[in-house]
């Protein structure tokens, strides 16, 4: 099963302060999104609530369903796979009709 996400907004939300560690100013920006979470026993699919951060002067993302684009994808220190800043690939409008149905 695709790693899927629904941005139905663009509105986002900006967190700003100051870093303890440097004291420079900083600032956040999300966007909130929905993940699509298959129940283990059902198979029955839940929309989670997810916030995505945002590149410095990035927009937002648009309407629509994505999944994880590979260069959110990186190998840690000890040669694991984790997700570092994530960044998301618009799915072609016949994979989110196939993923409706």
């Amino acid at each position: 099963m695709q790693i899927t996400i629904d941005v139905n907004s663009q509105k986002t939300a900006i967190k700003r302060g100051t870093a303890k560690a440097t004291g420079k100013p900083y600032e956040i920006i999300t966007q909130r999104g929905h993940l699509h979470q298959a129940d283990t026993i059902t198979g029955e699919i839940s929309l989670i609530p997810i916030d995505i951060t945002l590149e410095p002067n990035a927009f937002p993302y648009d309407t629509g369903r994505y999944t994880i684009d590979a260069s959110s994808l990186i190998v840690g220190q000890y040669g694991g796979l984790s997700i570092g800043r994530l960044k998301l690939f618009k799915l072609p409008a016949q994979a989110v009709n196939k993923a409706a149905a």
